[in-house]
């Protein structure tokens, strides 16, 4: 491996990040915040440290093998929420509760140790949404140079021309997906900032949730939560919900005018899934009537989209939890298993189905390649919830509780956690500080996809 190169690499992402520590240290001073002095101070930090690891990375390749690649995603989802946390610590937050918070914003879980009018801080909240926002880039890229292969979704991946593939350089790939998708992500961000200043929310409301619903972070500055935005607030959102569990590779396209010839079997899969739990969430949700349709389908957006948020009247938890786990678009700020996966699944299903039905019949060749890393990661995906569920519970906690706090963690849609009944408060409810720090692991898992998160505590990996 490359280490010195690793170190480089993570460098530059840490000047970055402490760069933008500077937006919330901006807002301190102009509110005249006591928080100033310690975003002031967590820049000075963030910015030396990610120096110094340039200066370590100097002389190594800029090239660097997948191995390493997969290393420096790693440290980046795993030791960035470190410097991202230092506000929170300085402001006399607990070691493990100001990681969990960061570690949940850069993820874009939406989680938060904070709730009604202790979250109402503007610096603290600009900081999570600025985390969130970077975070949502950062799977997009990761997702669309590493993660889109079809060892990880299987073979009806749309492979985009920044894709690291198996000869280039991963880490070249992450760079140029980064300027390839940064514009049009900064784009839909500016617009649905836009949008919201014009449908009448405050102007700090309305920069926090356009940052954080594109990012699918879930996050309502409000100290009532989304319950505060009604009318063309919450309508002018939806589509930007949706957006963020979309392809953002075909959402490119469509920008640049280039669909003419591309296959995707993902998009319409999508719309038809929040379509139909729009539908049904209106139909079980009581007396149907047109008042509940915008409801039901932000609600049904959010969900998929892994924002977790909802509005009006609740969906059942264990529908709000399924949808989490089914999750977006491959390449998308969304969570949970993509539904890319479950195309894959399903295909698959019904083959088996229809080979017990009919034996020796002959069904032509697979309908899907290279479905073994999807199989893996659902295994990954279901065996580590089912641990952390088992975990949580044996915190003594119900096992309502624990299951929508660990569906909520892993599949990066922390808000989901509000639907169950001890959860008002969200993960304030897990209090000992060994579940928040297996939480913050779960969120971190989720970002990593399972198969990756496999291969690290795999020495062959290493090895080979």
């Amino acid at each position: 491996m490359f280490q010195t190169s690793v170190a480089r690499y993570f460098g530059i992402a840490i000047l970055l990040l402490g760069t933008a520590m500077i937006i919330p240290t901006m807002v301190a001073f102009a509110a005249r915040s006591s928080a100033a002095g310690n975003f002031t101070f967590s820049v000075a930090i963030t910015l030396f440290c990610g120096a110094g690891f340039v200066l370590l990375g100097s002389g190594g390749r800029r090239d660097i093998d997948f191995r390493s690649t997969l290393l420096l995603v790693f440290l980046w989802w795993a030791t960035a929420p470190v410097f991202g946390a230092l506000p929170f610590w300085l402001d006399g937050w607990s070691l493990v509760d100001g990681y969990f918070e960061a570690v949940s914003a850069l993820t874009t879980t939406g989680a938060t140790l904070r709730s009604g009018e202790s979250n109402v801080d503007h610096a603290g909240q600009i900081w999570r949404a600025v985390l969130q926002w970077i975070g949502g880039l950062s799977t997009l890229a990761i997702a669309a140079s590493i993660f889109i292969r079809p060892a990880f979704v299987g073979g009806d991946a749309l492979q985009p021309s920044y894709s690291g593939g198996e000869r280039r350089s991963p880490v070249h790939a992450i760079v140029v997906a980064v300027r390839a998708l940064s514009g049009v992500y900064t784009l839909i961000s500016l617009v649905a900032f836009c949008a919201l200043l014009a449908a009448g929310a405050p102007l700090f409301d309305a920069g926090v949730l356009a940052l954080s619903t594109v990012a699918s972070g879930g996050m309502a500055p409000h100290a009532e939560g989304m319950a505060a935005y009604v009318g063309s607030v919450t309508t002018l959102l939806i589509p930007f919900v949706i957006l963020s569990g979309a392809s953002f590779i075909m959402i490119d396209r469509a920008m640049r005018g280039r669909l003419r010839g591309v296959k995707d079997t993902e998009t319409p899969v999508y719309l038809v899934f929040i379509l139909f739990l729009a539908l049904g969430i209106w139909l079980l949700s009581g007396p149907a009537d047109a008042a509940g349709i915008k409801s039901s389908l932000f609600n049904a957006a959010s969900l998929f989209s892994t924002n977790g948020v909802t509005i009006g009247e609740q969906p059942g938890l264990v529908i709000a939890l399924v949808t989490v786990i089914i999750g977006g678009s491959a390449v998308s700020t969304a969570g949970g298993l993509k539904i890319l996966r479950w195309v894959v699944i399903m295909r698959r299903t019904q083959t088996e189905v229809r080979r017990l039905v009919m034996p020796n019949a002959v069904f032509g060749p697979r309908s899907t390649s290279n479905e073994l890393g999807v199989w893996m990661h659902f295994l990954v995906f279901t065996m580590t919830l089912g641990l952390l569920t088992l975990g949580l519970t044996a915190g003594g906690h119900s096992l309502e509780i624990s299951a929508a706090g660990a569906v909520g963690a892993l599949a990066n849609a922390g808000p989901v956690v509000t639907l169950s009944q001890q959860g008002a408060d969200g993960y304030q409810v897990f209090e000992q500080p060994s579940l928040r720090a297996m939480l913050s692991a779960a969120m971190i898992t989720g970002r990593l996809e399972g198969v990756a998160a496999l291969m690290l505590i795999n020495k062959t990996f290493w090895r080979g």
